[in-house]
């Protein structure tokens, strides 16, 4: 079981300039320069489960916690479930930049976002092949559609018809903060412990 880090080494704020910032759990990140002992799961789920799809333009908060659980779900081999789980990791730590933005943006932010994205896959022993990524875009593409009805169209029906009975939680499709970290968390013990992979730091 994956035990959040304890011990913190909290850098002063003029360390931005050089790149550099504190995570949830107290380690320091080089956005240049990142490497596995920086990559930790708490800080991911922390992350990803407070920051809002769409930019945060949408009828209610869904995180891309929530998101990375539906992809999971959308994907058709069960193989992959991790990788599609992980897919948007890198985003805990260079913040989620919505589409428009980000094909603006071109080469800069998609080199960061790789350099992240590999030291992701090989801290957690993803699998990084073509066609495993082809079907996780697939499923993300599918999540973007069905999001996109569901929180700015106001139409939730075709995701609730979808994985309905995965998402909702009492009356509610659209988690909250803490119940997104949550499953996050435990969807990816329950992928990660069926994988021969590097023990987490």
């Amino acid at each position: 079981m994956y035990l959040p880090t304890t011990k913190k080494t909290i850098i002063p704020v003029s360390e931005s300039k050089l790149g550099k910032f504190n995570t949830y759990s107290g380690k320091v990140i080089e956005i240049i320069n990142p490497a596995e002992d920086q990559i930790d799961m708490e800080d991911i789920a922390t992350v990803l489960s407070r920051i809002c799809r769409f930019g945060g333009h949408s009828s209610c908060f869904f995180s891309v916690a929530q998101h990375s659980i539906l992809v999971s779900l959308l994907v058709n081999d069960p193989k992959i479930k991790l990788e599609a789980l992980l897919h948007d990791a890198s985003e805990a730590y260079l913040g989620d930049v919505i589409s428009p933005l980000k094909h603006l943006l071109g080469g800069v932010y998609k080199n960061l976002e790789c350099n992240f994205e590999n030291v992701i896959a090989q801290k957690f022993g993803l699998d990084t092949s073509n066609e495993t990524k082809a079907a996780i875009k697939k499923a993300d593409l599918l999540a973007l559609e069905l999001e996109h009805e569901a929180l700015v169209m106001n139409n939730p029906a075709r995701l609730l018809a979808m994985v309905g009975e995965d998402l909702t939680i009492g009356e509610s499709w659209a988690w909250d903060s803490m119940a997104a970290k949550l499953l996050f968390l435990c969807a990816f013990h329950e992928e990660y412990k069926t994988r021969k992979a590097p023990e987490l730091a």
